[in-house]
């Protein structure tokens, strides 16, 4: 009980630190400069966190089950061509797609013989037709496509 009380206000005062550092300067490398003292100062406090055989073995169990289950992810094609001309064409295409769009997720590829430029990161259908008819206007030839993420 002492342990966790004293874990706690090192906690809150590494808390405090660290906000009033990040008011300063949200600069990213001085967060990560702060983590790096704080983690460093929890390891030197040598605590070691031991669970029975049966939790790990049924961790590894349900690793080893749930590794073939995906999830799927739906995204957009905007551009899917294998003309002589789609590997700049896909390239303009991504570059215009990320200047008006600059937070949507864009993957470029060439899977023989085609070109693809594809956007977005769905979890849900309706979510991806949303955005397609959004984007219509400017790319009339979009489609659906569904992709499957594993969930480990």
């Amino acid at each position: 009980m002492k342990l966790k009380l004293t874990l706690i206000c090192i906690i809150i005062s590494f808390s405090a630190f660290a906000q009033e550092t990040n008011t300063e300067k949200t600069d990213s490398l001085e967060v990560k400069n702060n983590m790096e003292v704080y983690l460093g100062f929890v390891n030197s406090l040598n605590i070691q966190i031991s669970a029975p055989d049966s939790i790990n073995n049924a961790m590894l169990l349900y690793i080893n089950n749930n590794s073939v289950r995906k999830i799927i992810s739906y995204k957009i094609r905007i551009y899917f061509d294998n003309s002589q001309n789609a590997r700049t064409i896909s390239g303009e295409m991504a570059i215009k797609f990320t200047e008006k769009y600059p937070n949507v997720f864009l993957k470029r590829e060439y899977k023989t013989p085609y070109w693809k430029v594809t956007v977005g990161n769905f979890r849900t259908e309706s979510e991806a037709m949303r955005f397609m008819e959004e984007i219509r206007i400017f790319y009339p030839t979009v489609f659906l496509v569904e992709d499957y993420v594993s969930t480990i």
